[in-house]
């Protein structure tokens, strides 16, 4: 896992400490809002080997926002992906992301692994806009004595509800839920396992799901700004069979290449193309203005947005982005 963030266990709560972890044993399962992926990896002395790698789709609406909404269908389409790809294999790592999910860089009093795990949780309640009770949380240290004299903390935060709908699915199924990650981070652990970012560069890593967006931009090798945008490529298939006039499963072949050119008609396809190259451009301005505003917001400290009031005065600590403001400017203007 990279220095970001730990992997969370149910068995042993957010810490992913299992033997199944430390054999490197585990199964990658990717449960997405429209079809479920599995990918199988054997390590050897100079890489990774891929052993095997399958996908099925789901339902519509059996995933919405990262809540399942269809559990059935969601445990049938594990069981009917594992057995296709013959695997016996029970132990996996899954990643979840939406609004249930929470990430914010904080600072905090430099101090011991052992006494930041005990006052995470008053500390957290500052930054959670849910009960502290309905969480699972998990902390890890970017920088254990910055520029201020204080210690760079990322927090996560997920609810119990969602993560035990996620265990419970892949019980169901047959299996183990060792590890539940959040989705950017799974993503950068993928990017950091193949390539290397120089110290002092800034790069963006964005996941293209069918509903949602995830662009983590990392300062450094450190994540330093992260954004969930509802924004995918079921719109780009709605788009496609709206100007096409063809059917779901038509739009969706070619959103993915799936049919020969000649197939298409080229005004019509002119059409697509301006509107894709106009989401893209939306894309683009919507991750700057979130990069601006959480920049806003954490300047503001903790327990403060920018659309409320600040609620415990007394209890504000000041805080600052961990990335600097102009590495997430540079980045932003290559997105």
């Amino acid at each position: 896992t990279p220095s970001t963030t730990k992997m969370w266990s149910p068995t042993t709560p957010l810490n992913g400490t299992g033997d199944a972890m430390a054999k490197g044993n585990l199964i990658g399962l990717d449960i997405g809002s429209s079809s479920i992926k599995v990918c199988q990896l054997k390590e050897t002395r100079r890489a990774y080997q891929l052993q095997c790698f399958g996908t099925i789709p789901l339902p519509p609406e059996a995933i919405v926002d990262g809540s399942i909404m269809n559990a059935t269908a969601v445990v049938d389409a594990v069981r009917e992906l594992m057995a296709s790809q013959k695997i016996r294999q029970k132990d996996v790592a899954v990643s979840v992301s939406g609004h249930s999910v929470i990430l914010r860089k904080i600072n905090l009093p430099v101090m011991t692994r052992e006494e930041l795990e005990e006052s995470i949780q008053w500390e957290a309640e500052q930054y959670i806009p849910f009960d502290i009770n309905d969480v699972n949380i998990d902390v890890a240290i970017l920088n254990d004595h910055n520029d201020q004299g204080q210690m760079d903390v990322l927090l996560v935060a997920a609810k119990k509800d969602m993560i035990n709908d996620y265990i419970n699915v892949v019980r169901e199924a047959g299996l183990m839920a060792n590890v539940v990650d959040v989705d950017s981070f799974a993503v950068q652990n993928a990017f950091e396992v193949n390539y290397n970012l120089p110290v002092g560069e800034t790069g963006a890593l964005i996941n293209v799901g069918a509903a949602v967006v995830n662009i983590n931009v990392i300062h450094s090798g450190v994540s330093a700004f992260t954004r969930d945008i509802a924004q995918g490529g079921n719109q780009y298939t709605d788009e496609i069979q709206k100007q096409l006039n063809v059917s779901y499963d038509e739009a969706e072949a070619l959103q993915v290449g799936g049919v020969e050119p000649e197939q298409v008609v080229l005004p019509r396809q002119v059409r697509v193309e301006r509107w894709s190259l106009h989401q893209c451009t939306h894309l683009r301005q919507h991750a700057g203005r979130a990069a601006r505003h959480r920049n806003a917001e954490e300047r503001m400290g903790p327990g403060r947005r920018l659309d409320q009031p600040q609620q415990h005065p007394d209890r504000r600590r000041r805080a600052r982005s961990v990335g600097s403001e102009e590495a997430v400017d540079r980045t932003r203007r290559h997105i």
